[in-house]
């Protein structure tokens, strides 16, 4: 999926091996507002720590600091309602659940009602899976493959 992101306010749900790099990618080099949307204990880690990704394109070491995004942990906040574009980068097996399922219903809620979602989930979730009951029209969802390669690995000095 390319998008023409010229300054747009996003929620990437989920900061992990795909939602993190996404993150930075989406925000570097633009004017795009970043908002992660994380469990409780992730937040606190995130509004603390800088987060550092390597990139293999560059060979270089990006610091994505907290100043770059913003972190929530309640899907009712208020900030969410100015979101344009949802990019979900939880499990299949998470949003398959009922707690998922009722996440996704939570975000509609509380996003733009124009908001495009974008299901980044490896699995077999689908639009009728997650996103239909939640109330997301399917004018507004799109199902990507990331195409970047993204694990943890030990920093120098670690």
């Amino acid at each position: 999926v390319v998008l023409a992101l010229l300054t747009m306010k996003i929620l990437v749900v989920g900061a992990g091996a795909i939602g993190l790099p996404l993150g930075m990618l989406l925000r570097r080099n633009s004017q795009n507002q970043i908002t992660f949307f994380v469990r409780e204990r992730r937040a606190e880690y995130l509004k603390e720590h800088p987060q550092l990704l390597y990139s293999y394109d560059t060979e270089e070491l990006y610091t994505f600091s907290p100043d770059n995004y913003d972190v929530v942990s309640n899907a009712s906040c208020d900030s969410l309602s100015s979101i344009e574009c949802v990019f979900v980068s939880l499990p299949g097996s998470v949003l398959g659940t009922v707690a998922g399922k009722h996440l996704i219903g939570e975000i509609a809620n509380s996003v733009s009602k124009r908001a495009v979602f974008v299901n980044l989930s490896p699995g077999l979730t689908t639009y009728d899976d997650a996103y239909r009951p939640a109330g997301v029209s399917s004018t507004q969802f799109i199902t990507a493959l990331p195409i970047f390669l993204s694990h943890d690995v030990p920093m120098p000095g670690q």
